[in-house]
């Protein structure tokens, strides 16, 4: 087994995100952008599930921008395109979405695309190839519907042509679980993505690869369902699997670690969540050192660091939260290019940690290097919101250094920001009413003291 390659690389690199409350996926956040981004920038294969930890959700310590919301809830697509980007953070694999391919035999070979007329789907057996390759896109590009339609197309093609326990009607059913998991149902996925493990399991092996590649699917749905006890324990199993088949520093054992870091997070096991972290993050400095300009190596990475930011963050660590995070900014740069929301976001959290250290100078540049990125944002009540947020935590910033004029000229530019910008939703008209009393309440207190300061 140790020389078996495994086909693709499907696993999700789970992401903390201590200030959301939504469970979702990148690749959704992708399609806002526009389909031509999605295809370009192709994450799938480290989808990030955005995962509130519920069991840390009171205790986070407070932060410049505790008082107003995250910037990672106002920069919302779609952005301009960023032509700096030099790195795809998929493999060049064919099967970089985490697409079973249709035969294992097959999976390097590249299918012509080829409209699909009435004919093709009233006769599916001979055209199946051309099905799978059509399923793949409208998947990709997030039309669930079609790809749902056209994968349980090939699953009865697999089945008529296999039987039902056959390593290629295995990677059929996880195709169909895929769907499920993208419009975020999960029961169905889960049904399908175990579905998927038995039948390979009944035709490859317990101990082949692609086994553990489904097996992570269930845990990744089981955790998406807060089933947070069978998700640890599916991880655990994918990662027995995956050491016994591929070696214990295979590059794709740091997704595991990284969803077992989660877990332990939801339980408020914190100790155990950093090991878990820091396990994912040696097999990634070890893969990074082989496959330095790796995308997806880099990206992954990236992931692990921001998580053990979040871990660092909560114990008031802020020199070490500083310290990764400015790693993983670069890492993410080198993958995503300058102006994607993934990368401005973490830069602001990057600056977060300055300004908690004491690096309120450093902390400042970054914050201004961000407003020059959020012109990149297409939605200007959008950018009005983030550009409010940012000019907010630089009037903080600016009191800490005792700079009460700076404060007060950031300030008064973050209320224009912030009266100008536009709201859809109930919650975002309170974000924006809370964000603008703290901004009056600050101009009030400065001006006085400045008042003072000339008395």
């Amino acid at each position: 087994w140790q020389s078996h390659s495994c086909a693709y690389d499907t696993e999700e690199s789970c992401l903390i995100n201590e200030s959301g409350d939504r469970v979702d996926l990148l690749s959704r956040f992708l399609v806002q952008a526009g389909e031509n981004v999605a295809d370009e920038m192709n994450l799938s294969s480290h989808e990030i599930m955005i995962v509130r930890p519920s069991a840390t959700s009171a205790m986070a310590p407070n932060t410049p921008g505790s008082l107003v919301q995250p910037l990672a809830q106002t920069i919302k697509g779609p952005w301009k395109g960023d032509s700096s980007r030099n790195k795809s953070p998929a493999t060049s694999d064919e099967t970089n979405d985490g697409i079973a391919p249709l035969c294992r035999s097959e999976k390097n070979k590249i299918v012509q695309k080829v409209q699909l007329s009435e004919d093709m789907l009233e006769n599916p057996e001979p055209h199946v190839a051309d099905i799978y390759a059509a399923a793949s896109r409208y998947l990709k590009k997030n039309r669930l519907l079609e790809a749902n339609h056209l994968f349980i197309t090939v699953l009865d093609c697999q089945r008529k042509a296999h039987g039902e326990l056959h390593e290629d009607v295995g990677a059929a059913l996880h195709n169909v679980g895929l769907v499920h998991l993208r419009a975020n149902e999960y029961g169905e996925a889960l049904a399908y993505f175990e579905r998927a493990v038995r039948v390979r399991k009944g035709s490859l092996g317990r101990e082949h690869p692609e086994v553990a590649v489904s097996q992570v699917k269930v845990g990744i749905t089981l955790l998406l369902m807060h089933s947070f006890d069978l998700a640890l324990q599916a991880f655990l199993d994918a990662l027995s699997i995956r050491k016994r088949a591929l070696g214990d520093l295979h590059a794709s054992n740091a997704a595991i670690y990284c969803n077992i870091g989660c877990v332990h997070v939801e339980f408020n096991e914190l100790r155990d969540a950093r090991r878990a972290f820091e396990a994912a993050l040696d097999i990634q400095r070890n893969a990074l050192y082989h496959e330095p300009d790796s995308g997806p190596v880099m990206f992954g990475t990236a992931t692990t660091l921001c998580n053990l930011g979040y871990l660092y963050r909560y114990r008031g660590m802020h020199q070490k939260v500083a310290m990764v995070l400015k790693e993983a900014l670069s890492l993410q740069e080198g993958v995503l290019g300058k102006t994607h929301p993934t990368v401005v976001t973490t830069m602001d959290s990057f600056a977060d940690a300055l300004s908690m250290c004491g690096g309120c100078s450093q902390a400042l540049r970054y914050y201004s290097e961000i407003l020059s990125r959020l012109e990149y944002v297409v939605d200007i009540s959008n950018r009005r919101q983030a550009e409010a947020v940012i000019l907010y935590k630089m009037s903080r910033a600016h009191r800490k250094q005792n700079d009460v004029e700076a404060e007060v000229d950031k300030l008064m530019k973050a209320l224009h920001a912030v009266r100008g910008t536009g709201v859809a939703t109930p919650s975002e008209k309170k974000r924006k009413e809370q964000l603008e009393r703290h901004i009056l309440a600050d101009i009030r207190r400065s001006r006085e003291e400045l008042e003072q300061m000339e008395l």
